[in-house]
């Protein structure tokens, strides 16, 4: 299954990632994140954006550094040119193989090819 995030132009730039099964979910709550991370078979891979929770929870960081899947943590805009230095810190940085930022939407084919490459590495 395709995310439908992903339009096959995005998907061009990187074809290595067009054999993918992706699974895109959107959580609007810290507890729900959480929860769907845990437990599920068969996951090779995350591309991860936070959003405001990467700048503010210590759950989430602890998550990822548990269930020992890697994860690119990914943000639409370039999180070092906000303002506020809040938003330059993340809590999950840590526990991610990388980060994609500042590519808009294409930041997401650039994160599901970071983890193709990672797992070709091993």
């Amino acid at each position: 299954m395709r995310c439908p995030l992903l339009s096959a132009r995005y998907l061009a730039i990187a074809p290595m990632i067009s054999s993918l099964s992706i699974i895109s979910r959107t959580a609007k709550a810290r507890s729900s994140i959480v929860w769907s991370r845990r437990g599920k078979q068969g996951v090779q891979g995350v591309a991860l954006n936070a959003g405001a929770y990467t700048h503010t929870s210590l759950a989430l960081a602890d998550c990822l550094a548990w269930i020992g899947v890697p994860c690119v943590e990914v943000h639409l805009s370039n999180v070092l040119a906000r303002s506020e230095p809040l938003r330059q810190k993340s809590y999950i940085g840590r526990h991610v193989i990388g980060v994609v930022a500042g590519f808009g939407m294409m930041s997401y084919a650039l994160a599901l090819q970071a983890l193709v490459q990672h797992h070709e590495k091993e």
